[in-house]
């Protein structure tokens, strides 16, 4: 099983199949870091099926860039306080295993 990756200057996908297994994905994950470079370089984000692992921060960041992070475990902290999203930004049937803060 290979997730599907594209990386553009304008674009970070990452999706697993849908018949993916969970333990397939926990061996597969995609890393915060490179999820949050994305986020402050402007890209698309589309991750699909997933893990996330790392701490996803995005203290007082503005994004620009459309997000998609749909049936995706996030691992670790994520801290969006004070961030701006300026597209639409989607979690759909995301789950998040520790503390998050969208305080605004």
């Amino acid at each position: 099983m290979q997730p599907i990756k594209e990386v553009t200057p304008h674009l970070l996908r990452y999706v697993l199949p849908d018949d993916c297994s969970e333990e397939d994905k926990d061996m597969n994950p995609i890393a915060a870091m490179e999820v949050v470079e994305s986020f402050k370089s402007g890209k698309a984000v589309e991750i699909r099926n997933a893990v996330i692992s790392g701490p996803l921060t995005l203290k007082s960041v503005t994004v620009e860039g459309e997000i998609t992070i749909e049936r995706t475990k996030i691992r670790d902290p994520v801290d969006c306080s004070y961030a701006t999203f300026k597209q639409v930004l989607s979690l759909k049937q995301s789950t998040f295993e520790t503390d998050v803060n969208f305080t605004n």
